[in-house]
């Protein structure tokens, strides 16, 4: 060995000069290099790149005489002519263009040095680019040109030079806003005059079908409104939704954009596809202040939408307490009802808007109302879990037991829907728990048949019959053999409930889950019977197993009645039941 330690390659002193910042002594030594391997072409491109950023006006030559690749990309794809152009190096552009760049070369994102250039508003790259032939129209990945850009970006001179080279003043982005739409939108009126003056479409629609004049509205932007008014733009223009500037304003609270449209003109009835009017929108919003503006222009206080609802039910459903109050000021009838027959204090009491109930209620509001179907607002507030409202309606004095069309009360209802928070209030208020329905069902039959064991076993803690029947003879355990989870069907075991309890058709438990297809049920129910004076149970268990398929469950039957010596009678009592089907 001669003691000298070996070269490094051409590539890895490159990439050592370029991180001391010697891009110029990078460019000599590649110009100066017979030929290039592959690393040393990678960090020459590099050079290149970092020369184009830094606007070197050297380096860039002298680097592609040595063979650096003048459409060499970095990592986000932009060539050499990009990162050029995005800085304003007019020189260093010219000089890659002469060499051979792409001038429609396009980064990751979609960007040609003509869209960097716009969106920046540097103008003279825009017209240098443009000169050596730069596509206008080119777009980036969200269909922006650079017109498009430059508008969103607010550069009115830069707008003003794409369009004298004959930009599109029509063209859309993939979401379909044209210049005009994207400025009335931001809200910049010089921008919306410039397009305006260079004869942009002002009902040009993007894909929700919003024109310029529904952008400012939906944005808030009252001066461009009034601008685009003054310009001839349609004060009736409807988005897909049916909504008109006017209603966008209600919906939003926009009062002064709502007072300036009145006052030219707008349809302060109109309604959107719901068949929401402004002062519905604006009841619904709780936008009081608007709610003012409309009733004191004429606006319609007993309105309706498709479900019947007025401007009072949408704002107590809504708990909006201020709005509610200057409604019933105004007329509101207190006793109007929706498509569903509700009132706004049954709308309250479901939605849980506690203080919107007490302001109705303080206003004369019947507590005890009804729904068509006999629902009081502690029922429906107990059923939607509402449980402020619950301990509300009962401190007013609310009928705990009170009885809807059905006979449920509101412990039946949420027994039967599984509301366990609602069943603990209402117990621990003193609910019956013995109540029946029109059809004799308890509230431990209907948490049983829902399945709810959570609620059940609260049930079984009180003084309530196990053995409950209702008018077709069902007891709660027929009803749990029924349901697919078999919690409620331990408990009410556990509770003593009779397991040989037969309903008016004479079905047991048994028979009931093996009808029902529930195999475990069975298995739990088939190990509780005992005794050989059950053996029918078990041969019409077996009967129901066999015509639902269920071959686990009639296995276990069968090794019951074998237990029992009574093969024979099985077989006898099996070929009984199929001469009885064929019969038929």
């Amino acid at each position: 060995m001669d003691g000298h330690a070996p070269k490094a390659p051409w590539g890895r002193r490159i990439q050592a000069l370029l991180w001391y910042g010697s891009v110029e002594v990078v460019a000599r030594v590649v110009f100066h290099c017979e030929s290039l391997d592959t690393a040393t072409k990678a960090e020459a491109d590099r050079a290149l790149l970092r020369a184009a950023l830094a606007g070197d006006a050297s380096a860039p030559d002298i680097l592609l005489g040595g063979g650096a690749d003048v459409n060499a990309v970095d990592s986000q794809g932009r060539t050499p002519l990009a990162r050029a152009a995005a800085r304003g190096h007019t020189t260093v552009v010219h000089l890659l263009l002469d060499r051979g760049a792409n001038i429609e070369a396009r980064a990751k994102d979609g960007y040609t040095a003509l869209l960097d250039s716009a969106q920046q508003g540097s103008n003279a790259m825009v017209e240098l680019l443009l000169d050596r032939g730069a596509d206008p129209e080119a777009r980036q990945h969200h269909g922006y040109t650079a017109l498009l850009l430059a508008v969103d970006q607010e550069r009115p001179s830069t707008v003003e030079l794409l369009l004298d080279r004959g930009a599109n003043i029509e063209a859309r982005a993939k979401d379909g806003y044209t210049a005009l739409l994207d400025s009335a939108q931001q809200g910049s009126n010089a921008m919306v005059e410039l397009l305006l003056d260079r004869g942009a479409d002002p009902e040009a629609r993007q894909h929700h079908g919003y024109t310029a004049l529904l952008l400012a509205v939906d944005q808030e932007r009252p001066s461009t409104v009034e601008l685009l008014l003054d310009r001839g733009a349609n004060i009736e223009a409807r988005e897909h939704d049916g909504y008109t500037a006017l209603l966008l304003a209600a919906h939003h609270g926009d009062s002064a954009t709502a007072a300036l449209l009145l006052d030219r003109g707008a349809d302060i009835d109109a309604r959107e596809h719901d068949g929401y009017t402004a002062l519905l929108l604006a009841a619904w919003q709780g936008h009081t202040g608007t709610v003012e503006l409309l009733l004191d222009q004429g606006a319609d206080i007993d309105a309706r939408e498709h479900s019947e609802l007025s401007a009072l039910h949408l704002a107590a459903r809504a708990g909006f307490v201020s709005t509610v109050d200057f409604l019933l000021d105004y007329g509101a009838s207190l006793e109007s009802v929706d498509r569903d027959g509700r009132t706004a204090l049954l709308l309250a009491a479901e939605a849980g808007a506690t203080h919107v109930l007490h302001l109705l209620l303080n206003q004369g509001a019947k507590l005890e109302t009804r729904d068509p179907l006999g629902n009081t607002a502690l029922i429906l507030a107990a059923t939607s879990s509402q449980l402020g409202t619950v301990k509300a309606l009962l401190r007013r004095g609310a009928d705990i037991d009170a009885r809807n069309r059905d006979g449920h009360t509101a412990l039946a209802m949420v027994s039967r829907i599984g509301r366990r928070a609602a069943a603990v209030m209402l117990l621990a208020r003193g609910a019956a728990v013995n109540t029946r329905s029109h059809v004799q069902q308890s509230p431990l039959h209907l948490a049983a048949l829902g399945g709810h064991d959570s609620i059940l076993r609260l049930l079984l803690l009180k003084d309530v019959d196990p053995d409950a029947r209702d008018a077709h003879g069902n007891t709660p355990l027929l009803e749990a053999a029924s349901h697919p989870r078999p919690e409620c069907l331990e408990a009410l075991l556990f509770h003593g409930a009779d397991l040989h309890a037969r309903n008016n058709n004479g079905t047991c438990a048994l028979e009931r889950a093996c009808g029902a297809r529930n195999s475990a049920h069975a298995f739990m129910l088939l190990h509780r019977a005992g005794g050989e004076h059950h053996r029918e149970e078990l041969l019409r268990a077996l009967a129901q197993a066999s015509r639902h398929c269920r071959a686990k469950a009639a296995k276990a039957l069968q090794l019951r009645l074998d237990r029992w010596g009574r093969r024979r009678e099985l077989c006898l009592y099996i070929a009984g039941m199929r001469n009885r089907r064929s019969s038929r």
